[in-house]
């Protein structure tokens, strides 16, 4: 099977379903209505991925919709409390009975055993089938329980906000999280072209490795780079901006003599290069803007994005932007004109409108 567009459901089953009397409109519909409530903590983020639609809440995904499946990780129920404060990702190490990994991270569990590490996850599917309604004693169909919960689509999110809830703020202070968390505040809050240089379209952009995808990196050195944000500039004739999100100095390589490092993975200068070698390459960029311009297209056809958003994207080379959130500000912004590269400083995490430092 050849790369798929993100968007592009065109002529595919699943753009029957998010469609009016689909069985999965309800879901899609819910969440365009709380896409952007008064407490925008709260909001749901949607966004199109090349064979489902994604929907954000909290800094992790509340829901994945597929053409005939509903999905919501059974990962987000995991919570260290219950399991001795074991980290998650060392319960599967126990799992898949990875003893020396375990020892070569200089942790042991005693008590713990293979299988007692595979009842942990078969527990969290488990939870995470109630909330769908899959009931296996009495041995509904999961498609029907997947439809069932579709139509009542304040129950589902109701009750998964309630999990997403408690997996968030266990995760906070954590730096990632946090920084997820604006991410989708900046997604929801960014859709006004008179109050905003900068309309967001998707975010987590993720490149694909697949031999046609049209602006892989080609070295192979980048094989799924991953890109923040995604926005066009309505007041610059609407080109698009790749932004690379940071929270706080400790993620962007920044140095004491006011460069960005550019061995710091993950870094600045890391996304730089990742930019240029695929969705910024010369011969590229066009397939990348083409692609954005169909995933507009297509959130607002399905209600998404509202039609006043609507436009042609320029096809330009994109920009390559920072965003910033954190202390010393100033200094990043400093290494930012060092390093000549545009700098977004948001300076309230609250309401994070994006526009260029002057």
């Amino acid at each position: 099977m050849g790369y798929i567009k993100r968007g592009d459901y065109k002529d595919r089953r699943i753009l029957t379903h998010l469609q009016a009397r689909g069985k999965w409109h309800k879901l899609l519909q819910y969440a365009c209505n709380n896409a952007c409530p008064m407490n925008i903590d709260k909001g749901l983020d949607i966004h199109l991925r090349s064979d489902s639609v994604h929907i954000y809440y909290k800094g992790g995904r509340i829901l994945e919709i597929k053409t005939d499946v509903l999905n919501l990780d059974p990962n987000y129920f995991y919570r260290l409390k219950d399991y001795d404060n074991i980290p998650r990702t060392h319960m599967e190490l126990l799992k898949d009975g990875k003893y020396d990994e375990l020892e070569y991270r200089q942790v042991t569990y005693k008590g713990w055993t293979m299988k007692k590490a595979k009842d942990v996850f078969e527990t969290l599917q488990n939870r995470r089938d109630n909330l769908f309604g899959i009931d296996a004693f009495e041995k509904k169909s999961r498609n029907k329980a997947f439809c069932d919960a579709a139509q009542q689509p304040e129950s589902y999110f109701e009750s998964a906000m309630k999990v997403m809830d408690e997996w968030s703020e266990s995760l906070k202070g954590v730096a990632k999280h946090e920084e997820r968390m604006l991410q989708q505040k900046i997604s929801l809050l960014n859709r006004d072209k008179d109050k905003t240089d900068f309309v967001v379209v998707d975010i987590e952009f993720s490149v694909s490795d697949a031999d046609d995808c049209p602006y892989r990196d080609t070295n192979t050195k980048y094989k799924h780079p991953r890109f923040d944000i995604i926005a066009y500039q309505p007041k610059k004739n609407n080109k698009l901006a790749v932004i690379e999100l940071k929270k706080g100095l400790g993620a962007v390589g920044w140095t004491k003599d006011g460069y960005f490092d550019s061995d710091t993975k993950s870094g600045v200068i890391d996304h730089l290069e990742k930019f240029n070698a695929t969705i910024g390459k010369d011969n590229n960029f066009k397939a990348f803007v083409a692609e954005i311009q169909g995933i507009l297209n297509m959130k607002i056809d399905l209600g998404i994005l509202s039609k006043d958003l609507a436009c042609t994207i320029s096809e330009e080379k994109p920009d390559f932007m920072l965003a910033y959130a954190g202390e010393n500000m100033n200094q990043f912004y400093d290494a930012c004109n060092q390093a000549n590269m545009k700098c977004i400083c948001i300076e309230d995490e609250g309401n994070p409108i994006l526009s260029i430092k002057k």
